[in-house]
């Protein structure tokens, strides 16, 4: 057992090196690498320590940092695979997001025999869970780790299926999400249900009033890791625009892009559900292999969705702002914005998913008439200047710098 003065270290290390956390299992280390990790990013070197002493904390970071990787690995750190019971509870508020991270922890913690359990709203069905164990709700009490949406989460706990006494950590992920009307009162019935001994980490990509709240009111002298990471995301997002008179002129454009570009995987956002069904009849029409999520799609089929795009099955995601937050997938190049966004906080988070971890990514915005007092207040927000696009052959070579190793991060 650790010593104060050895959690004291660990609580202010900002480590370089994975090899240097010390307090991390061999078996937890041989998972990160296999995962493709060499070293820690910024978050995951300022944050994993302070999870693992035991430190109440808020750290706020930008899309494509590395977050994901921080919390779960730090949760990793902290279970006693001895003791089958839910000792780590993960709160993420989408059934996408937790298939991710319940992905993601799953393959970082494969080698310390560990029962790991995804808590969302049709999980619970018998069929899902016959080959493991006799019941889903056996899966739950057994497990050392839940991953979860919170209403899911609140009703196992409220029925006794979920039982909190042994309850080390919980972590919030996209809490400036969860801490909205929707969430809030859920949130805090969890809480209020955990042991007064529990640790909480907060992760969010903003600071803000509710995050405050449920800080004074639950967590024990947390600390704050208050990241500036707009400037970092964006300086590996290489963006450019296409001004185009009228909207009906951004369609042509997207096919000159498909002839002249080696696009690999690419993401399409447009506004609505509407502009998404139709973008991609003419698509497929035109003969192009896309995929479309919105949220008028259930979440068995998005979920489906989503595994074929990471595999590679189609290379062309066209969705709503539903996919901008929270989702990883690592081989994204392009992200297009055929519509622009109509907040400037939006915008990151859709070119976001390129340019994760170290990687170069493209952005290319579609600009209408229409769109230039948008485009002019993200350029100011971000103080940046967004150029013209150049020529194909140029975005190709940006492009071709883009592959690399194996990322793990966030949203």
């Amino acid at each position: 057992m650790e010593s104060k003065d050895d959690l004291e270290i660990y609580k202010t290390t900002e480590y370089k090196r994975f090899d240097d956390m010390d307090f991390l299992s061999y078996e937890l280390l041989r998972g990160i690498n296999d995962y493709g990790f060499r070293d820690p990013s910024y978050i995951q070197g300022a944050t994993i320590g302070k999870i693992y002493a035991k430190v109440d904390l808020v750290a706020q970071s930008q899309s494509g940092t590395g977050k994901t990787g921080a919390f779960t690995i730090g949760a990793l750190s902290r279970v006693n695979s001895k003791l089958n019971k839910p000792q780590i509870i993960i709160i993420v508020h989408t059934r996408e997001l937790a298939e991710q991270v319940h992905s993601v922890i799953s393959d970082l913690g494969k080698y310390m025999s560990l029962k790991i359990t995804k808590c969302t709203g049709d999980d619970s069905r018998a069929e899902f869970y016959k080959d493991k164990y006799r019941s889903f709700n056996e899966a739950v009490s057994t497990s050392h780790i839940i991953v979860g949406t919170p209403g899911k989460i609140q009703d196992l706990v409220e029925r006794g299926i979920l039982k909190t006494d042994e309850v080390i950590l919980a972590i919030l992920d996209e809490a400036d999400v969860l801490l909205t009307k929707d969430f809030t009162k859920t949130i805090k019935d969890i809480f209020c249900k955990l042991p007064k001994s529990a640790q909480i980490c907060i992760f969010s990509a903003t600071y803000q009033q509710e995050v405050i709240d449920l800080s004074n009111k639950f967590m024990h002298e947390p600390e704050y890791l208050l990241l500036d990471n707009e400037e970092l995301s964006l300086d590996l997002i290489k963006q450019y625009k296409v001004d185009l008179q009228y909207e009906k002129y951004k369609y042509e454009t997207l096919q000159d892009i498909y002839k002249n570009i080696h696009i690999g995987q690419c993401i399409i956002f447009v506004n609505s559900k509407e502009g998404v069904d139709s973008l991609v009849r003419r698509l497929v029409n035109d003969g192009h292999n896309v995929s479309k999520i919105h949220g008028g799609l259930d979440t068995a089929s998005r979920c489906n969705v989503l595994k074929d795009f990471r595999l590679g099955v189609t290379r062309v995601l066209v969705t709503t702002d539903v996919l901008s937050r929270g989702i990883d997938i690592q081989q994204i190049g392009i992200v297009i914005n055929y519509d622009l966004p109509n907040n400037v906080a939006q915008y990151i988070h859709r070119i976001g998913r390129s340019g994760r971890f170290g990687k170069v990514g493209v952005a290319i915005n579609f600009i209408t008439d229409r769109d230039q007092a948008m485009l002019k207040e993200i350029m100011d927000h971000y103080d940046i200047k967004i150029p013209d696009m150049p020529a194909f052959d140029f975005i190709d070579k940006q492009l071709s710098g883009s592959k690399g190793h194996l990322e793990l991060s966030d949203n």
